[in-house]
This record gives structure tokens, sequence and C-alpha cells, in this order.
């Protein structure tokens, strides 16, 4: 081993064994019997912790997003999914924080069952659940993996079975608090490794395995599906939403957002320089020193991980208070964290079980799940956005954009199961699928709501005290202390 090598090495382990130290040390909080502790770290994060988690999520997700698309990259798609992102969190401090601070819910599926009745609440939970573990997971896990290869070199293998270990641990202890712990130290060292690749001369080359090319889709129709899927993201994602849903009051979740902001501001900023170096393989190109490396290695690293954990965290937050205590509506706090806990490993050990098989997994299957969240999401992101404006929307309006929108989805993957790529075919008529399949379920949504009776369900701001109501009866009152 070289010495630069070494020197990254270095820097990534002991990147690695200060997320553990910090893991576990916050992971003692959060081995009380109260729900509340362990599923939203007791109502109590501050602006700081909630801002910086926040951030690594969204980073994570917009730096993905333009690597998935190298031919946009190299039109500047990093700095505008970052500019986006921006102003879809500015809207998300303005719009939904008050609604989530007034409501006391413990979950977004909660809120919307509230509102939209038991089905609508149903279908959130375990379309982001099965969204989460089939889809989010096995990207994260694939697509990190193979950056971190290309950079510094390790082992497939050894390398995802560490972190999703190391992840996974601290999670299951510790909860939301041990979560957010944790991502406060990703999110600086994210930013340190992508302002060493974006000021010291760097450029991405990372071509992911399935990349879609630029006769999938136009920056246009890349914009649309940003924004469609961003409306879910901001407004209805239980993994975006569970760490506003810890803060302390309407102030400091504001304040939380407005932060993870700015410093999507800076990644912004910082995407400007960097541009996909015209590698015809995977590559990262960076100048300088090993030092330097090992820190855009530990940037990608760290967004990895603080996106897997929350991962774990939400899907197991969704299975315990939505579909759990459906059959166990008596169940004491105690029961619930460790229902909660046993569910985070089972996660775990299902990404253990991705991370062994990625040898089988092609380019046709890795693209086949890049595609996925632009033919399932765009229904929810319409019913959780058109919900901030509009009063009217009724039950069954509510459940017919849903089935509709879902209906939508099945038939696209089936048509693409049989061969038929269908965004290239609307991209080839000019069509934006994005914008179509957000469009269309948003039309039944508001014909059917015009149609229907009105007074069915109170607007989304309204539901403060039914929804306190709910969440005490869901977990009782230690919970909510």
């Amino acid at each position: 081993m070289t010495d630069r090598h070494l020197l990254e090495s270095v820097v990534v382990l002991l990147y690695l064994a200060a997320v553990a130290v910090i893991g576990f040390f916050s992971a003692r909080g959060g081995k009380g019997g109260r729900a509340t502790d362990y599923f939203l770290a007791g109502r109590n994060l501050g602006w700081v912790a909630i801002g910086a988690s926040v951030f690594v999520t969204a980073a994570w997700m917009a730096l993905f997003a333009a690597l998935s698309h190298p031919t946009l990259l190299e039109q500047g798609a990093l700095p505008v999914c970052a500019g986006l992102a921006v102003v879809l969190l500015l809207f998300f401090a303005r719009e939904f924080v008050p609604v989530f601070t007034r409501s006391a819910v413990f979950t977004v599926a909660e809120q919307w069952t509230d509102r939209y009745g038991t089905g609508a609440g149903l279908y959130l939970s375990v379309v982001s659940i099965l969204f989460t573990v089939l889809v989010r997971i096995p990207l994260t896990i694939i697509a990190g993996s193979w950056i971190i290869q290309a950079t510094l070199g390790w082992d497939f293998l050894s390398f995802s079975m560490l972190i999703i270990v190391v992840s996974g641990l601290y999670t299951v202890a510790g909860g939301l608090g041990a979560v957010v712990s944790t991502q406060v130290l990703q999110a600086l060292v994210a930013i340190a490794g992508l302002s060493v690749l974006a000021l010291g001369g760097g450029g991405l080359g990372v071509v992911l395995p399935g990349a879609l090319s630029s006769d999938h889709t136009s920056m246009i129709g890349f914009l649309a599906a940003v924004v469609v899927t961003g409306s879910w993201f901001v407004g209805a994602d239980q993994f975006t939403v569970q760490r506003v849903l810890g803060g302390r009051d309407c102030t400091q979740m504001r304040a939380g957002i407005f932060f993870a902001a700015a410093l999507m501001g800076i990644i912004l900023l910082l995407g400007l320089p960097i541009t996909k170096s015209g590698a015809q393989a995977p590559l990262l190109v960076t100048a300088g020193s090993g030092l330097r490396s090992g820190l855009v290695g530990a940037s990608f690293l760290a967004l990895m991980m603080a996106t897997l954990a929350g991962c774990y965290h939400s899907a197991a937050t969704l299975f315990t208070l939505e579909l759990y205590r459906r059959f166990r509506p008596s169940a004491a706090d105690a029961r619930l964290v460790l229902v909660g806990r046993l569910c985070t490993t089972g996660v775990v050990i299902f990404s253990i079980l991705v991370a062994s098989s990625t040898a089988l997994v092609d380019v046709r299957i890795f693209a086949f799940l890049l595609e996925l969240p632009e033919e399932t999401l765009p229904p929810l992101g319409a019913l959780a956005l058109i919900g901030v404006f509009w009063k009217r929307i009724s039950v069954r309006g509510a459940i017919l954009c849903l089935v509709f929108g879902a209906l939508l989805g099945v038939g696209l993957v089936a048509v693409r199961l049989a061969g038929v790529e269908p965004g290239s075919v609307f991209h080839a008529n000019s069509i934006e699928l994005p914008l179509l399949l957000f469009l269309a379920p948003s039309a039944v949504l508001v014909i059917v709501s015009l149609l229907s009776a009105r007074g069915k369900r109170p607007h989304l701001g309204e539901v403060s005290s039914s929804a306190h109501s709910h969440a005490q009866q869901a977990l009782g009152r230690s919970a909510l202390r």
C-alpha cells in the first residue's frame, strides 16, 4: 500500500471511529422505555441537530440524482438539484412545519389518517416502507459502495458490511437521538469533502451502473422529476419529516430547516465547479494528496451512512406505530420500543443480504430501481402538495388519487418489464413522464373532491386537537409528556 492510499484509509477509518463513538454514546440516551425518546428523540432536538440531519438527507438525494444522469451532470445537474432543494426546504419550513408543530403526531401517515381517512394513512405507510426497504436502501448501498470503491479502492463487500453494521448498531440501540447526533458530524465531513473536491480542482467522473442516458430524459424532465419527488420528500416522506417531528418547538424546527437550506446553498455553490470529467470508466478525479482524497471519500461515506441510518429508523417507526399498533392498540411504550428495535434489526439484516447479493445485480436491475421513484411517488407528492393549499379535498378524492396513481405506476412497471422503456417513448414525443404522472392523479383528486360532499375532513392546519388525541390514545400519556 502506498503512502497516499495509507493516508486515505487512515482518514476514513478515523471518521468511522468518530461516528461509532458518537453513535454509541448517544445511544445511552435512547435506552429509556418511552416511545417518544426512541422514535422522536424526546421531542427535544435543537435547530443545529435538525438542520444537519435534514441537510445530509437532502445532499445525498441531490448528489445521487445528479450522478444518475451523467449527461445532465455535465450540464450542471448538481447545482440545479441543490438549488431546487433549497426552494423545497424553505417551502417545507413555511407550510408544513407549523402544521407538524400543532398536530403533535409521530408519523406523517398518522396525520394523513386524521385528514384523509384510514385508507390513505395505511397506503402511505405501506408504500413508504416498501420504497425505503426495496428501493432506497439497495440504491444507497450499491451506488455508495461503487463510489467509495472507485475513490479508495476498498473491497466492495467488506466495506458495505462495515458501514451497515456500524450504522445499524447505533440506530438499533439509540433510535432517532443516536441517528441525528451522528448526522451532525456527517454534515461537517460531507461539506469538507465536497469543498476539497470543488476547490481542489477535481471533478466528478463517476459513471454509475445503469445510469440514465440523455435518450431517456431531458433537463426539463429531470427538473420535473426533482420537483415532483421533492414534493413528496418534504411533505410526506417519514424519512425526512421524522427529525423535524422531534424538534423542541416550531421555532427550533423552522430554524433547523433554514439551516439545512443554507447548507444546501453551499452545495449549490460547490456544485458549480464540479463537473463530469468525461471519464468513460468509474473514476473520481481529485487534485492533491491522499489527505484530500481521504476527505472526499469520507464525505461520500458520511452521506451514505446517514442515509442508511435514517432508512433503518424511519422504516421501523412506520412499521411499529402504523402497522403493529393497529393490531395491538393498547401496547405499552416499552413494547413499542422493543418492536421498533426488532424491526430495525430486521431491516439491517436485509441490508446485509442486499450487500452480499450485489454481484448478482446487473445494469438493468439498477436502472429499473432508478426509475421506480418517478413512477410511484408522484401521487403522494400531489396529495401532499395540493393538501397544503386546498381545504376541499375529500376522503374519496384522496383515495382515488392514490389508487389511480398506483395503477399508472404499476402499468408503467409492467411495460418496462415487457422490454419497453416508457421514459424514452414519452421523451421522444416531447412529453415529460414525471409531470404527467403528477398531473393525472392531481386531476382525479380535484375532480372527485369537487363532486364529493363538503366537510368530510378538516384542513391540514386544523387537525391539531384530533391528531393529538390520536397520538395520546396510541402511545399513552407518558409518550407525550
